[in-house]
C-alpha cells in the first residue's frame, strides 16, 4: 500500500489505474490545445466534384461558329480561339472531333473562344485557359449527365452596359480564393488579371443551340434544375489568364470590360466526357488536372 497526498492508502493496482487516467488526460489536453492553435483551413480545400483541362491560345478570327456560322468573318468583332486549333464559322462537330487540340488533355477537342482584351490600347492574348467541369450548384451530383455532344452555349452578354453578375462573370488575380470582382482589377507582381465565365448547367434536354444561344440552357437554383431544365449537366466554367497586372485601362472588341462573354462548343471525344462525368463529377470526386 501507498499513502497518496491526500492522506489515503492505494493499492498497486489503483496506482496502476491512475497512471493510465494521468496519461489519458493528458492526451486529451495536447490535442485540444493542438486544434485550438491550428489554423483554420481555407475554403478551397472542400472537395468539389469535377475535372479540369488547362488549354493554350490557338488564333484570332472576326469568327463565331454559334452566332454567325458558316459566315467567315462576319462576326461583330474578333474573337480569341482556344483548344481546338481547327476552330473557324464554317467548322462542322465532326471536323472539330477530328482536328488537334493545344489542351493538355488531347481528348479536349472542344471549342473555346472569347472576345480579344486590350489593355492602354495593346493586345494582350491569353497564356493559357483553364476549363473546369464541376458538379455546380446541384444536389444530386449522381445523376448529372455529360454535356451532351455537340451543346453549344454561351455565357455573359456582348451587349451589357452595367455590371454583370459575378455568378456569370468576374474577374480577379487568379489566386486560390480570391474574391471575384465584377470590374478588372490590378494584381501584384507574380499574379495575372484572369477572366472566370460560369456556363448554364441546366439543359432541357432536346436542343443543342437555340435561337437567342441560351434559352435551351438555364442554371441551376437552389440545388436544383427548374423544371423547364430539368437535365442537369456539368457547370463549364472558362478561366482566362492574361499575362498583365494592370485591370484598369482594360476594353474588349466587344467594347467596355461590361460586354465579356464567352463562348462553349462541345466537340470532346464524347467517350472521354462520359468517362470522366462518371468518375468524377458522379463519383463525388475531384480529378484535377488532365493530362494525356
Amino acid at each position: 500500500m501507498t499513502e497518496t497526498a491526500l492522506g489515503k492508502r492505494v493499492s498497486a493496482d489503483e496506482r496502476h489505474v491512475l497512471f493510465r487516467l494521468h496519461k489519458v488526460i493528458t492526451a486529451v489536453l495536447v490535442l485540444v490545445g493542438a486544434m485550438l492553435l491550428a489554423p483554420a483551413g481555407p475554403a478551397s480545400a472542400q472537395v468539389i466534384p469535377g475535372f479540369e483541362v488547362f488549354c493554350f491560345y490557338s488564333h484570332t478570327a472576326q469568327d463565331d461558329p454559334i452566332v454567325n456560322p458558316g459566315m467567315p468573318g462576319a462576326a461583330m468583332h474578333l474573337h480569341d480561339f482556344a483548344g481546338n486549333t481547327a476552330t473557324t464559322a464554317t467548322s462542322t462537330a465532326t471536323q472539330l472531333r477530328a482536328s488537334k487540340s493545344n489542351c493538355q488533355l488531347t481528348a479536349d477537342t472542344a471549342a473555346y473562344w472569347t472576345p480579344v482584351l486590350s489593355s492602354h490600347g495593346r493586345t494582350v492574348h491569353p497564356d493559357r485557359l483553364h476549363a473546369y467541369y464541376r458538379a455546380g450548384n446541384v444536389s444530386a451530383i449522381a445523376k448529372i449527365r455529360p454535356v451532351p455532344a455537340g451543346l453549344k452555349m454561351i455565357a455573359g452578354n456582348a451587349k451589357a452596359t452595367s455590371p454583370q453578375p459575378t455568378t456569370v462573370v468576374g474577374w480577379n488575380c487568379g489566386v486560390q480564393g480570391q474574391t471575384l470582382y465584377s470590374h478588372p482589377i490590378s494584381c501584384k507582381v507574380g499574379q495575372k488579371v484572369v477572366l472566370h465565365f460560369f456556363f448554364p448547367n441546366c439543359w432541357d434536354g432536346v436542343h443543342l443551340d437555340s435561337a437567342d444561344h441560351k434559352s435551351h440552357l438555364a442554371y441551376s437554383h437552389n440545388g436544383a434544375c427548374p423544371a423547364s431544365h430539368p437535365v442537369a449537366i456539368p457547370r463549364v466554367t472558362e478561366d482566362y489568364g492574361y499575362p498583365i497586372l494592370d485591370g484598369t485601362q482594360i476594353t474588349l472588341s466587344s467594347g467596355s470590360y461590361l460586354t465579356a462573354h464567352a463562348d462553349f462548343w462541345n466537340t470532346w471525344n464524347q467517350a472521354a466526357m462520359d468517362r470522366l462525368t462518371r468518375d468524377c463529377i458522379n463519383a463525388g470526386v475531384q480529378c484535377g488536372p488532365q493530362r494525356s
